[in-house]
């Protein structure tokens, strides 16, 4: 029987074969969370057939102030989704499925 970690590692190889090869034809600018939930302030242009990060942009600071309407009730800090929305939806010009 192999352990966890054995699988772990094989999946590793497999995950960085395949990127290695992939075209990223189909890819898409995302949110970058390190959780659910928890926006970094970060997007991410991922190949949505390899999930190979391919590109990173940190958004402008000013839509991470402060403001009770994008803040949950634990006190986490997140983007308004207008912003949000229109800027990846330029960012994605058309854009991919999710």
């Amino acid at each position: 029987m192999r352990t966890t970690k054995e699988i772990r590692e094989s999946c590793s190889k497999e995950i960085a074969e395949l990127q290695q090869v992939c075209d990223h034809s189909e890819k898409q600018w995302m949110l970058y969370s390190w959780a659910d939930g928890h926006f970094t302030g970060k997007i991410c242009l991922v190949c949505l057939l390899c999930e190979k990060e391919l590109d990173s942009e940190e958004l402008p600071i000013e839509w991470l102030h402060y403001d009770p309407v994008t803040v949950d009730d634990k006190g986490v800090w997140y983007l308004p989704e207008s912003h949000l929305e229109k800027y990846i939806k330029e960012k994605n010009k058309p854009i991919g499925r999710c």
